[in-house]
């Protein structure tokens, strides 16, 4: 008797699964979900294109792309906290097509992002050429500027207010909204936060029509 139940003990615990079997089960049941079902579906991570974003129009976090171009804007949205943005190189740097920028976008040096304009994003416009972002900010939690993106270059020029350098620091602009980046006329409009205005806000706009492409 005693062998017995020894015997089915052993075996009992023989036909338990193994962290091996069980990881083995999971990767294959992924691999086939993979293969059923598009990308979108197993994951939470959305990609957009899009001239123009907004926060007003709500959060979309990930990957906004350039509608023509090999760059990206990854998309933090972080509610209370405000909303936060970096630029990535996202084709191939070893194209032909990445020439005019291959010197200053390296195989591991693809992301770029600064506090100065990369903090509490109300909106981004890209630039009809694809060599220029356009990027707003809040003085909340941001340096309330708003500011041009040379991706040629990798250099961040400050747009507005004009006339006093703000550092996200110390010194803040009044806060600013891209409305519309008019491409017939080149015009870059954005609204300026003023709290003796009767809404809040003035709008004002750019022209860039004097822009190196």
């Amino acid at each position: 008797m005693r062998n017995e139940i020894n015997r089915l003990a052993h075996h009992a615990v023989r036909q338990l699964p193994t962290f091996s079997n069980i990881k083995g089960i999971t990767v294959l049941t992924l691999l086939s979900l993979s293969l059923c079902f598009p990308p979108i579906l197993l994951s939470e991570q959305m990609y957009f294109t899009e001239d123009i974003w907004v926060s007003e129009h709500g959060c979309q976090h990930g990957l906004h792309h350039q509608p023509k171009g090999p760059f990206a804007v990854f998309l933090f949205c972080e509610d209370a906290l405000g909303d936060y943005i970096g630029v990535i190189y996202v084709d191939i740097l070893g194209a032909p097509n990445a020439e005019p920028f291959s010197n200053r976008w390296m195989l591991d040096n693809r992301l770029w992002q600064e506090p100065i304009w990369a903090s509490d994003v109300t909106s981004f416009a890209w630039d009809p050429s694809g060599s220029r972002l356009y990027v707003a900010t809040s003085n909340i939690y941001g340096s309330g500027g708003l500011y041009e993106l040379n991706l040629k270059t990798r250099k961040a020029k400050q747009l507005a207010p004009k006339g006093k350098q703000v550092d996200g620091v110390d010194n803040f602009g009044p806060g600013y909204v891209i409305t519309e980046l008019d491409k017939e006329k080149q015009v870059l409009r954005y609204k300026i936060n003023e709290s003796n205005s009767k809404d809040g806000t003035r709008s004002a706009e750019i022209s860039l029509k004097t822009r190196d492409k």
